[in-house]
């Protein structure tokens, strides 16, 4: 849902995952999950899997030219 652009609330809603004890910000739980994903996570076999804004052409060229991605 989140590579179609559907909205946090969306995805929120969708998933079952509003914080209700939490008044100020609903979709908390949502947005931190979101943002671990981003910078990588364990998969069910322990491997990091790294979730990149930009293509992987562009991560490997940033690499190669010693740029940290």
């Amino acid at each position: 849902m989140w590579e179609q652009g559907a909205p946090i609330a969306v995805i929120a809603n969708r998933i079952g995952r509003i914080d209700k004890n939490n008044p100020t910000d609903l979709y908390h739980s949502v947005r931190n999950f979101l943002h671990r994903m981003h910078e990588g996570y364990r998969n069910d076999s322990g491997k990091i899997v790294e979730a990149h804004r930009v293509s992987r052409s562009t991560v490997k060229a940033a690499r190669r030219a010693g740029l940290r991605a």
